[in-house]
């Protein structure tokens, strides 16, 4: 009888646990993720954006519905946010064995609109942008078409400005200083391509290089 009583008083002690800790998650449910958690790379949930053997670039919501986009190294690196904080990060996209890089776009007060390009080190969380355009509306902005990114983060951007004359253009951006390289009506921006550290692009039908 003693030995029925005690698995008796134990089994209520189980249950009244059980309904306790029921309880306490229902008053205090768990806090919503608020960005990337400590997942590795591979496995890390967010949309992936683009990716190749070594680096991974990716998007996720946070508690707030703020969407950021990130960048990580394979298999198991930190998450690092690619663009500034309130800034918009856009396609075109490009990822090297070390880099990954967007167009963003930005806002600043008295209505003055920003594009810039942006590149983050997947694995040393290094920064290298450029502000690349200005305008008084977004409508206004320059167009970026390709970006390319090399192994140490240099950037190679083309695209066609929207104010002005309106030509399409190709430039640079290396450890934070912007330069157009080449611009013209007959520039073909799509063209675009980095092989090693040279920038090819074709212009009048003809080719044309840059060291990067």
């Amino acid at each position: 009888m003693d030995r029925l009583n005690a698995r008796s008083r134990s089994s209520r002690l189980v249950l009244g646990a059980l309904l306790l800790s029921v309880g306490v998650m229902v008053i205090f449910p768990p806090s919503p993720q608020a960005g990337p958690t400590d997942a590795a790379c591979t496995t890390q949930p967010g949309r992936t954006l683009i990716a190749n053997r070594h680096v991974r670039l990716l998007s996720a919501d946070d508690a707030a519905g703020n969407r950021t986009v990130y960048v990580c190294g394979k298999p198991n690196g930190r998450n690092w946010s690619l663009g500034s904080k309130g800034a918009i990060v856009r396609r075109p996209f490009d990822v090297s064995k070390a880099w990954a890089v967007a167009s963003a776009e930005g806002g600043r007060p008295q209505d003055l609109f920003i594009r810039d390009v942006v590149a983050r080190g997947a694995f040393s969380g290094r920064r290298n942008s450029c502000q690349i355009g200005t305008a008084n509306r977004p409508g206004q902005l320059l167009r970026v078409d390709v970006v390319v990114v090399t192994d140490d983060g240099r950037i190679g951007w083309s695209g066609e400005e929207r104010i002005g004359y309106g030509e399409p253009v190709v430039g640079t951006c290396i450890d934070g200083s912007g330069e157009v390289i080449a611009r013209g009506a007959d520039l073909e921006t799509a063209s675009l391509e980095l092989k090693g550290q040279v920038l090819t692009w074709k212009e009048a039908g003809s080719s044309r290089s840059a060291r990067l």
